[in-house]
């Protein structure tokens, strides 16, 4: 299986392990939102903290002159909430439902899109796609079976990325693979 110049989401439970799988990418490059990097030896910039903070580095990465074959970004879920953070402070708002007529939310949804395809379509200077891969925590809700006005529990559990719903369906349709640690 080829993966240079794919884009992949690997989530998982905390700690099992997807950070150190991502550092055996050909020549990786973290964009890290929380830490989890510090004690491996691997090229990183500093530790995002705002959403303008990770458009410079996408910016960066895409004009500059680099060795970097693959971009990880370390995790996918707190960026999503910078993006939201974003957005409320643009537009002065407290919360993103301060949109009138789901105004917020449309928001939110072009810039993440915006930002996500231009991480996807990231280049070197010589052309080159580079491999990008998204890490995520993983979230687990119980199936529920609504039958008419009541619902009952099933004991089942759906695993998925702990996106929020327009930002995790909008990114797993943009990757070519998803991957769940175990």
């Amino acid at each position: 299986l080829r993966l240079s110049e794919k884009c992949i989401l690997i989530y998982s439970v905390p700690g099992i392990g997807k950070t150190h799988l991502a550092a055996t990418f050909r020549k990786a490059l973290f964009l890290p939102t929380e830490p989890g990097t510090e004690e491996m030896e691997v090229a990183a910039v500093p530790e995002i903290q705002s959403w303008q903070d990770f458009v410079q580095y996408v910016e960066a990465v895409g004009r500059e002159d680099h060795e970097y074959e693959t971009v990880v970004l370390d995790t996918v879920g707190a960026l999503y909430g910078m993006c939201h953070e974003h957005i409320c402070k643009l537009n002065g708002w407290k919360d993103v439902d301060d949109g009138a007529h789901g105004r917020g939310w449309r928001k939110v949804k072009d810039e993440w899109s915006r930002q996500m395809n231009k991480l996807r379509a990231l280049r070197r200077v010589d052309g080159r796609k580079l491999c990008v891969i998204f890490l995520d925590h993983e979230r687990r809700e119980e199936i529920v079976i609504k039958h008419g006005s009541s619902e009952r529990k099933t004991g089942r559990h759906a695993v998925t990325s702990s996106l929020p719903g327009a930002g995790r369906k909008m990114l797993h349709g943009m990757v070519q693979h998803i991957w769940r640690l175990t």
